[in-house]
């Protein structure tokens, strides 16, 4: 054949194979998986090919992208077998994007791709505490319906469970009677306060000669115990949270509009009068009236935190329930159950939006997760390994928003100079309860 033929047909056959090539090259695709995640956690991209359309001896090229960061990499492409491409940190709102690229048409078409939560890192989504669903059953109930005592006794008997909830209900009952036996006890709100008052207050036959006091000995409630009611009605000795919350449930079974209020760090009492005037009472001083002025000297807050509604307002019910939750938050932060304590400052706020000390509480164990989980394992954030970074984030992140949510409606930490006020004011207390 000639020379130039022979060329010309290896020029055709070389440009064929060519073109065959091409063409095979040109059904080789990629394909695109968007996901909005919204919920913070820890997430698995799946990843399930079927043999639809699947040469054999495949490869593709996998892409995941998170936020702005993208891993590619190139595998061997199993059928109708699922596997974990990649997993994430979510630490919030953000898209995860997965390409994969240099398969046929049908073959991505039939590739499936899905995301899934492996962990929340929402301690109130996460996790179903029998202590939570209990107390939601209580929040759930109408202001009408709700019994105050057996809800404080509710929260206690979780911080010790030998507390009998049935018999100091019959406590408190009794008492309730013993006050309605009172000479100063009559038809009108004034004079059932008054008789609650001396029954408290006051040594007398009508409270064996053991009136309750405030315990000079741990004003601040340093031992937890000293927080619960029957604590108190056993010593007679309390506290500005026992204190102020006897005297509310006992005004609740005596029918006296009372009810709790907050200030910094303290609890007292609310009472309106029959023309529907609030009056402070404080409960660690013989429940006396208290100017609104004398009230803010002792417990100093901003005048934004007064104008939000943080401080000085009548609670509702569940409002002063979510007060009661406080203890046991405290009562689990103290004890490393840092979760739960989350989660019920989560149902806190849901009835109580205003509840600063929940804010706090939640602001406190995403901090002390941080701390156990991973400052006190790496020695700089820089160590801490890339896939358990973004739940280190979000936990510094939820620390930071929650503090920075009280501050903004005008929380203030209290001072050093505060807290000294306060306690050369136990100490003076103190003494004069010596000489006395």
């Amino acid at each position: 054949m000639h020379p130039r033929l022979i060329q010309a047909g290896t020029i055709l056959s070389s440009l064929a194979m060519l073109l065959a090539f091409a063409s095979a090259h040109a059904q080789l695709l990629a394909r695109t998986w968007d996901f909005d995640l919204e919920d913070p956690g820890r997430y698995r991209v799946q990843v399930e090919h079927s043999a639809d359309g699947l040469a054999p001896a495949s490869k593709a090229t996998y892409s995941v992208s998170v936020g702005k960061a993208t891993q590619t990499r190139d595998l061997n492409v199993v059928a109708n077998r699922p596997f974990t491409l990649a997993t994430a940190d979510i630490p919030g709102p953000l898209k995860i994007r997965v390409s994969i690229a240099g398969l046929s048409e049908s073959a991505l078409k039939s590739t499936r791709v899905r995301t899934d939560e492996l962990k929340s890192f929402e301690p109130a989504k996460r996790a179903d505490f029998p202590e939570i669903r209990r107390l939601r059953s209580i929040f759930r109930l109408s202001e009408d319906r709700m019994d105050l005592g057996r809800a404080k006794l509710t929260v206690d008997k979780m911080i010790d469970p030998a507390i009998d909830i049935e018999a100091n209900l019959k406590k408190l009952d009794a008492m309730a009677a013993k006050v309605r036996s009172m000479p100063e006890y009559g038809a009108s709100s004034a004079s059932k306060l008054e008789a609650l008052r001396r029954y408290v207050y006051v040594s007398g036959a009508w409270n064996g000669h053991r009136p309750f006091e405030y315990d000079l000995d741990d004003p601040l409630g340093a031992n937890i115990n000293n927080k619960l009611l029957p604590t108190y009605l056993a010593s007679r000795k309390g506290n500005c949270v026992s204190m102020p919350l006897l005297f509310v449930i006992l005004g609740q079974r005596l029918g006296v509009d009372v009810t709790a209020s907050l200030v910094p760090k303290h609890v007292f009492v609310k009472y309106r009068d029959a023309l529907g005037t609030w009056i402070n009472l404080e409960a660690t001083s013989g429940a006396n009236p208290a100017r609104d002025v004398w009230v803010r000297e002792q417990s100093p807050f901003t005048d934004e935190a007064l104008a939000n509604g943080l401080y000085m307002q009548p609670l509702t019910r569940k409002e002063t329930v979510a007060v009661m939750a406080g203890t046991l938050s405290e009562y689990w932060l103290r004890h490393g159950d840092y979760e739960k304590a989350i989660a019920l400052s989560d149902l806190a706020l849901a009835y109580y939006p205003k509840d600063v000390g929940a804010m706090l509480a939640t602001a406190t164990g995403y901090g002390r997760i941080a701390r156990t989980q991973f400052e006190a394992k790496y020695p700089s954030p820089n160590r801490i390994p890339a896939d358990e970074r973004g739940y280190f984030e979000y936990l510094v992140h939820q620390h930071r928003a929650w503090v920075a949510k009280a501050e903004k409606l005008g929380w203030r930490e209290e001072t050093k100079e505060e807290r000294e006020k306060y306690l050369r004011w136990i100490e003076q207390a103190r003494q004069q309860k010596v000489a006395n």
